[in-house]
């Protein structure tokens, strides 16, 4: 089918998508985080929250040792990366919100054994997760479609599924679809590309505004097949399953 919307590009190495992340890996980490992170005037309170993640050690307090007097919260946290370490051991980047220090980022290590988690090392404070600046947003690096037909029946589905037009949207949908307008509805200014997936499905770039008259860049992937020489579209941002 991809070959009717567009001509093969050159060979494609196409990658298994990630497994979900652990949730439960990620609750204990952000408990830890927190638990190590705030302290106040009387000590035993923090050796008391330290408690589930240390057990029986010399070192109740994990090594920190708080100034006389001093107090810290933590506001928010969150992890905002993950790395494999091997053999079911994994580091978490946790980004914490101290009121004293302000913004820090922990290295936890992790390893599973069960249905439980231990820490493995002590933690690290490092530098913020790198950051590199995007490209080909639209898909400009993806063949481009390039059959009129398909073109209509995606400006078309697009605009309806962007309006909450779920009749009209319906006509183009084939009978298993699963597709939910967004909220609040928008309205559909332009097609600014459509470029072909990898794995056969489109990239619609479109240019839409709300009834506020703020204007949004957005990039839906849409799944097509063919069907008695006439596209339908079976998922439009389809979770992974």
């Amino acid at each position: 089918m991809r070959f009717s919307v567009a001509p093969p590009a050159g060979e494609v190495d196409v990658r298994p998508a990630p497994a979900a992340d652990d949730l439960g890996g990620e609750w204990f980490v952000e408990q830890f985080a927190r638990a190590y992170l705030t302290w106040g005037y009387d000590p035993s309170t923090r050796d008391q929250a330290m408690a589930p993640f240390v057990g029986p050690l010399d070192d109740p307090s994990l090594g920190v040792r708080p100034a006389t007097g001093s107090r810290q919260d933590v506001a928010w946290l969150d992890v905002v990366a993950r790395r494999s370490l091997g053999d079911g051991t994994w580091q978490d980047t946790v980004a914490v919100q101290t009121t004293t220090h302000g913004l820090l980022y922990l290295d936890v290590d992790v390893a599973s054994a069960g249905p439980r988690y231990v820490l493995v090392n002590y933690p690290a404070i490092v530098a913020s997760p790198s950051f590199a600046a995007a490209g080909a947003l639209d898909g400009a690096n993806l063949p481009a479609v390039s059959n009129p037909a398909l073109e209509a029946v995606l400006a078309r589905a697009l605009g309806n599924y962007l309006s909450g037009s779920t009749q009209n949207l319906a006509a183009d949908l084939t009978a298993n679809a699963d597709v939910t307008p967004p909220r609040p509805a928008l309205v559909l200014d332009t097609i600014q590309r459509l470029a072909v997936e990898p794995t056969g499905e489109i990239l619609v770039t479109v240019v839409a505004h709300d009834r506020w008259g703020d204007s949004y860049t957005l990039a839906y992937t849409v799944a097509v097949v063919l069907r008695s020489g006439r596209w339908e579209i079976s998922s439009i941002n389809a979770m992974a399953s």
